[in-house]
């Protein structure tokens, strides 16, 4: 399963998460029954983990974990590698929530510009930033000076 997979390939947006039926579809496909723990890992530093753990979270999954510094920690441990693919039976995976409460919309950001509570985080390079951000966000990518 990769980070494409994750996303909604027929949204007007790219990036948007996947529908309930197609996450539930997904997951049922893959062999993935409810409640299992679940470790993510990729070879981008994270990001591609880090969003399929943010996406799993979004769909009310909580027994997740992120493999420190991904692929690269279990081969410096001189751990194997296989090319054989695994394939596990499918199953009837079910939503049991939606975490809601961790999506911003559009609508959500627009209308907290201006709110000291909220900080708006651009993770865009410093270049990309520089080009044009969203009024209000920071970005951590280095110093600004």
């Amino acid at each position: 399963m990769g980070y494409s997979d994750l996303i909604d390939e027929n949204a007007r947006v790219p990036g948007l998460v996947l529908g309930v039926e197609a996450f539930e579809f997904l997951m049922s496909r893959y062999g993935i029954p409810n409640n299992s723990r679940i470790v993510f890992y990729d070879y981008q530093s994270g990001l591609y983990a880090a969003r399929a753990y943010w996406t799993f979270f979004y769909y009310g999954e909580t027994n997740l974990l992120l493999l420190n510094a991904g692929i690269e920690s279990w081969l410096s441990q001189n751990f194997h590698l296989t090319t054989s693919t695994t394939v596990k039976p499918p199953t009837n995976y079910k939503l049991r929530s939606i975490n809601h409460q961790i999506l911003a919309t559009l609508t959500d950001v627009k209308n907290h510009l201006n709110d000291p509570k909220y900080v708006i985080i651009d993770c865009r390079s410093k270049a990309e930033y520089l080009d044009g951000h969203i009024p209000g966000a920071i970005n951590t990518s280095g110093s600004l000076r």
